[in-house]
């Protein structure tokens, strides 16, 4: 299914954004990055909470309960990272951010969020925004995502995974 396809789906299931949950999001950013950021809206027309929910579609059905779509999307939100840098850097993208995963459950892991890079690459290539956060509140008809994300277009090159 096509990146557009996949966003107006979303976008037909999408609800009114929550301000509460929408506020909660901003003060855990705020939190965790101080006056570093700045919270400035939809930035190219694209709403970043949609662009995820499209991506995270085919793997929903592993999301069976709210402690399981937070671990996807946690997943999700890694993989749609390290899709952004370079194909020569992203191996050792992954090995930092996995370096704390037990090995038995790396193997796996690893081979899911390979799979959502190269469904990055496929049908999400042309937006080059990072994931820094989300929040997540379930709901009659599901959930409702709130993402935060860079503002604007990351360069190819750009490093992405905090040094710890």
């Amino acid at each position: 299914m096509g990146a557009s396809k996949s966003r107006r789906r979303a976008r037909r299931r999408s609800v009114q954004e929550p301000a509460s949950e929408v506020e909660r999001l901003q003060r855990k950013v705020r939190q965790s990055m101080g006056n570093q950021v700045a919270f400035t809206g939809i930035t190219g027309g694209i709403k970043m909470s949609e662009v995820i929910q499209s991506f995270i579609e085919p793997y929903l059905r592993y999301a069976d309960t709210e402690e399981n779509l937070r671990k996807l999307l946690g997943l999700a939100s890694m993989a749609w990272n390290v899709a952004l840098f370079p194909k020569e850097q992203r191996p050792k993208a992954l090995d930092d951010a996995f370096a704390s995963f037990e090995p038995e459950m790396r193997a796996g892991l690893e081979a899911l969020v390979e799979e959502m890079i190269k469904r990055k690459d496929q049908h999400f290539s042309e937006i080059r925004r990072a994931v820094i956060d989300f929040e997540v509140q379930m709901n009659k008809g599901g959930f409702y995502l709130s993402v935060a994300s860079s503002p604007g277009e990351l360069p190819a090159d750009s490093p992405l995974v905090e040094k710890p």
